[in-house]
């Protein structure tokens, strides 16, 4: 399926090609054998299936293309076939008759790109829309991060309980270590053992001054019993 079919005389040639390809790199979708019959293709049918799938036929028109008897032909078959007609008028010159009722772009009055451009209006208007191109190094912006992280601070704080807070210890003070508390039993009877240990002591100590004390008195009286014998 082509969208514009573009007509031409071989003497306009160089003209054609410029135009088409600023056509195409534009996006619109027209069909010039120069640029789009293959290789190894047959030209008369490429012409052809293009002619008859295309939906605007654009005629260039100069003295010379008048005189060709293929653009001609070409003209016929597409005003029979209902095509839409965009004459596109290189040199200054009459309009054949059977092209005056189609409005038509004059290159010989206005500039090249004026005219370029009012041949992608013209296009465009006849439902030739040109094909978008993808966006080369666009940049993306991601907009679900916000997003997400509203989500997640709405269901943390909602489910999660408050944290308790822990006063800070004061800078310089040693950080105490807690022991093991010891039971009151067990106090209570390391201080009997400890009591009962200083009484026997004390009871050894007064044992052996009164031993010491009775000797001399014991062998003093033993004396005194031998001298009166």
């Amino acid at each position: 399926m082509v969208s514009t079919f573009i007509s031409y005389s071989r003497a306009d040639s160089s003209f054609a090609v410029r135009l088409t390809k600023n056509l195409k790199s534009a996006g619109f979708d027209v069909w010039l054998d120069q640029l789009d019959i293959p290789t190894g293709a047959r030209w008369d049918d490429e012409v052809e299936n293009a002619l008859e799938s295309c939906k605007t036929f654009m005629i260039i028109l100069s003295p010379e293309s008048l005189q060709s008897q293929n653009v001609k032909d070409e003209i016929g078959y597409a005003i029979d076939a209902g095509k839409e007609i965009l004459p596109v008028k290189l040199k200054s010159g009459e309009i054949p008759f059977r092209l005056r009722r189609f409005q038509y772009v004059d290159f010989s009055e206005k500039s090249y790109q004026e005219n370029l451009k009012e041949i992608k209006v013209l296009l465009t208007a006849a439902g030739n829309l040109p094909i978008p191109k993808p966006a080369e190094n666009e940049p993306v912006e991601i907009e679900a991060a916000p997003t997400i992280k509203k989500i997640k601070s709405v269901t943390t704080d909602s489910l999660t309980p408050p944290a308790r807070s822990i006063p800070k210890k004061p800078e310089g003070m040693a950080t105490s270590i807690p022991r093991p508390s010891i039971s009151r039993a067990l106090l209570i009877g390391a201080a009997m053992i400890g009591t009962l240990a200083v009484a026997g002591l004390i009871v050894r100590t007064l044992g052996t001054g009164q031993f010491s004390a009775a000797t001399p008195s014991g062998a003093a009286s033993i004396a005194e019993n031998r001298a009166t014998e």
